[in-house]
């Protein structure tokens, strides 16, 4: 042992690996027949041969069988696969891990064959010139369970055979699975040469079919890496960048394979549910998503109708369901979500839609007041009343007035408090959309028309600018309940010589 500076520690390899699902010895035998140039047949015999020990065997045609022999027994030796990230092999540690779980192996190759042995606690390796003509066999005596030796049988349904190449497991061929869909010359990261350094480049990805039964997994070349749980196998025809123990990905580079998959496949999410999976979730959060994909997800999710609750416009977003839209609410999307929708104008405002008609604009026409001195006796009565019914339903001052508006506001009348004094309310009747003789019917007394109108202009006091949203109803029904309790308690404030009495000493 002097002789190396690095010893490798059989068993405490072993222990290393053991945190590992079994099923990592089966596929690196695979990956690396896989990788070999014109293989066309890999048999694999894996029989349980007593407690704790089982015997596995994989042969290949590979016509050039190990590049080198010492790479049988070599751990990070100089592979040709890192030059070429179309092949799965970077470390070249594929059988040496296999090893960690052996009592004896045999490795027979067209560069010759080398045995491992342990006997008596002793390990020993011999090499023999006995060579193959085409192709290798790599024979393991492993201490695995039963338990652990059915799970590895199991999951080998998981890998994704290439077409133009047979595997047999136990005599019983693995189906080849033709991909359902290729996504040709996607850009992703990958890893090249010995010092593994990250690059980009283009790629194809194969999804496959999701069966019942199955888990969805990110594969690479074949070999399953992680689960997933989207709504494809996504197959990477590349090295992909994992972690040490090839069982993971970083959280940026799924990301972008999510992000490729589905600008491709967006309209194979074809219900509400299938486009709130984490996975499409997470491609619509990306910048690289298409507009095409991100809208066809909103259709998904919130129907081709729909707006934006907006708060600059709340009696639009209350009156929007009414007019059959979709109300789409902050939290309902994340933040890199909204700025895809918002970036390709995929949602808009509700108040951008279904505007509220604004009594006062900007740019309209100046509201002609009408003096009070034109105003006619029963308008006189009306405002009086009106202030009175403020003072004793609200504990308000308010003032009133009379307009004549252009058509095109079409309020019959309008409160708010002042902007400098919210102390004092202002009630304005626009006398261009109130019908004629309205306030002439109230000779008799206040009518039912003039005490509706007062109490839904008076129900939006304190601010309460929407027509449709739970706080002025409920305001209404206060009012109402108000109203009806001052008409039996003061009967005689509603008659009509306390409507029409004297003004004489008034303001």
């Amino acid at each position: 042992m002097a002789d190396h500076w690095i010893v490798v520690d059989r068993k405490g390899l072993k222990k290393q690996l053991s945190s590992r699902h079994k099923k990592f010895i089966l596929e690196e035998l695979l990956r690396n027949s896989l990788d070999e140039d014109d293989v066309t047949t890999i048999t694999i015999d894996f029989q349980h041969i007593g407690r704790n020990c089982c015997e596995l065997v994989v042969t290949d045609d590979a016509p050039e069988g190990f590049r080198k022999l010492e790479d049988a027994f070599m751990m990070f030796g100089e592979s040709y696969k890192v030059d070429h990230p179309e092949k799965a092999g970077r470390f070249d540690l594929g059988e040496k891990l296999v090893l960690a779980f052996c009592t004896r192996a045999q490795i027979e190759t067209t560069k010759g064959t080398v045995k491992f042995i342990l006997e008596k606690g002793k390990e020993t390796r011999t090499t023999g010139t006995t060579k193959r003509k085409k192709g290798s066999c790599c024979s393991f005596h492993l201490e695995i369970t039963k338990e652990e030796y059915t799970s590895i049988i199991a999951a080998a349904d998981n890998i994704l055979i290439p077409e133009g190449v047979i595997v047999t497991l136990n005599g019983l061929q693995l189906r080849p699975r033709k991909p359902m869909k290729v996504i040709e010359g996607v850009k992703l990261p990958t890893v090249i040469g010995h010092d593994h350094r990250p690059s980009v480049r283009k790629t194809d990805i194969h999804l496959h079919k999701v069966e019942e039964g199955e888990v969805a997994y990110l594969y690479e070349l074949g070999i399953p890496i992680v689960a997933t749980d989207d709504q494809f196998h996504v197959d990477i025809q590349q090295k992909v960048p994992t972690n040490w123990n090839r069982d993971n990905v970083t959280p940026a580079f799924l990301r972008k394979v999510r992000t490729a998959v589905y600008n491709e496949t967006y309209q194979l999410v074809d219900s509400s549910e299938a486009a709130t999976e984490a996975w499409v979730t997470e491609a619509t959060s990306d910048k690289n998503c298409t507009k095409e994909a991100v809208e066809h997800m909103m259709d998904m999710r919130f129907t081709d109708k729909r707006v934006t609750a907006d708060s600059s416009d709340q009696e639009a977003t209350d009156r929007a369901p009414l007019e059959g839209y979709r109300v789409i609410h902050g939290p309902e999307l994340n933040k890199d979500q909204w700025e895809n929708v918002k970036g390709h104008g995929l949602s808009l405002p509700a108040g951008k839609v279904l505007p509220t008609p604004s009594v006062y604009d900007e740019t309209g026409e100046p509201e002609d007041v009408v003096p009070p001195q034109d105003w006619t006796r029963m308008m006189q009565c009306a405002a009086r009343h009106a202030k009175f019914l403020a003072k004793e339903l609200m504990g308000a001052t308010i003032t009133v007035t009379m307009v004549r508006r252009p058509p095109s506001c079409d309020f019959r009348a309008w409160y708010g408090r002042g902007k400098l004094d919210i102390s004092v309310g202002t009630l304005t009747f626009n006398l261009t959309h109130i019908k004629r003789g309205f306030f002439e019917a109230m000779s008799n007394g206040p009518t039912d028309d003039y005490h509706k109108l007062l109490i839904h202009e008076f129900g939006h006091d304190g601010g309460k600018r929407s027509h449709y949203g739970k706080p002025l109803n409920d305001a209404l029904c206060d009012l109402g309940a108000k109203l009806a309790r001052l008409c039996l308690d003061e009967p005689d404030k509603f008659s009509l010589s306390y409507f029409t009495r004297s003004f004489e000493g008034e303001d």
